[in-house]
């Protein structure tokens, strides 16, 4: 229970830009759940951290905390937050030109989704694959993982999550020079912010 209380505080931390304290931080309660036995409380500390770092532009260092909160997860039975952390460590693999293994993370993420009906996580990893497409200059298969990752959120009824994949496809689009598609999209995730209440 003491170590929960700790955990907000990563966040707070990174958010004030206090990244050392912040790691600190995570790395003390980590191993307080550790010790406590709790494997998926120190999975998901692993993550925050993972995440903190890959923020930061920190993809090697974030790598093997997405590693290791993956097995901590399957050890606790979390196939859910196992599935995410998989594609956290395939991100960050991403970032560092590691285009084929990332890959292979993101379509093994994507058989464990279909095989244990965690169908809310099919946009997650089809926008990550869009991503990917994206950095490999691969612009055809991009948009149709970012369309794929749109449908999946529509599909679901995500509205914010539909605004941020449609905002996505639009800066493909941006990407590619293509200004009335790309405006479109945004004119569209725009409306649907405004509609949600969020702020754009």
């Amino acid at each position: 229970h003491a170590a929960s209380t700790q955990v907000p505080k990563l966040a707070a931390l990174s958010m004030l830009g206090r990244s050392a304290e912040a790691l600190e931080c995570g790395q003390r309660v980590r191993d307080q759940f550790i010790a406590a036995g709790d494997e998926a409380a120190a999975g998901k500390v692993e993550v925050n951290l993972g995440s903190m770092l890959l923020h930061q532009g920190r993809a090697a260092e974030s790598a093997p905390h997405y590693r290791q909160a993956a097995v901590r997860f399957a050890r606790a039975g979390d196939r859910q937050h196992s599935v995410l952390a998989d594609i956290g460590l395939a991100t960050a693999l991403t970032w560092q030109f590691e285009f084929e293994e990332a890959e292979r993370l993101y379509e093994r993420a994507g058989r464990r989704i279909e095989a244990h009906g965690l169908g809310l996580l099919r946009g997650v990893v089809d926008s990550n694959r869009g991503q990917l497409e994206m950095h490999r200059g691969r612009y055809a298969p991009a948009l149709r993982w970012l369309t794929s990752a749109l449908a999946a959120y529509e599909a679901h009824g995500l509205p914010a999550r539909v605004a941020e994949a449609r905002r996505e496809l639009a800066d493909a689009y941006l990407a590619l020079n293509l200004l009335p598609e790309a405006v479109a999209l945004y004119d569209r995730a725009i409306a649907e912010c405004h509609a949600a209440g969020a702020s754009v």
